[in-house]
């Protein structure tokens, strides 16, 4: 073998000190890339969020409003003070406004559900379809309304239009109603 020139031992050095430097640099900048690269994720799912807060925004306002809705449609279903007196007073109302005439009412009790009590009355009479159907409307409209839950009617004959049915309607109080 032989002995390197000074031009030789120059460049080979310079090799030797380009390749630590490449291995040094390689060392340093593929977790500075990897940083780099979780930072660029990091601002671009923000950016997204940003780009999204408008439309969540919209749909946050959007389900306040029907939360208010709901509220208020749960609100005009609860009845006040106590409750099968309220229901029956409302079953009287209705009875007259349609038209229907003597309205037998049976309440059949409350049970607790959900931090509520469920109240049902049952209600039978005689009237013609075109009452009957103002009657149901009527007993579901306004403040404390009732809720109907079924309808059972059978023709008194063949000719008449005039039916016999019983309605089963419910209402909801946030007391039962007796006395504390």
């Amino acid at each position: 073998m032989r002995k390197l020139s000074a031009r030789e031992r120059v460049l080979a050095l310079i090799c030797g000190i380009t390749l630590v430097t490449v291995v040094l640099l390689q060392g340093v900048a593929i977790p500075l890339r990897s940083g780099l690269a979780e930072v660029n994720g990091k601002l671009k799912e923000r950016h997204d969020l940003i780009n999204r807060s408008p439309a969540i925004t919209n749909d946050l306002c959007q389900m306040d409003l029907e939360m208010k809705a709901l509220l208020k449609a749960r609100q005009a279903l609860l009845v006040s003070g106590a409750p099968i007196p309220a229901m029956i007073r409302r079953i009287e109302q209705a009875s007259k406004q349609a038209a229907v005439g003597q309205v037998d009412i049976r309440p059949l009790g409350q049970e607790r559900q959900h931090g509520y009590f469920h109240n049902s009355v049952q209600i039978e009479a005689t009237a013609n379809f075109p009452n009957l159907s103002d009657f149901l409307y009527y007993l579901e409209q306004g403040k404390n309304s009732l809720v109907v839950d079924r309808v059972e009617m059978n023709a008194e004959n063949d000719t008449s239009d005039s039916v016999r049915f019983t309605v089963l309607v419910s209402a909801y109080s946030l007391s039962s109603g007796g006395k504390k």
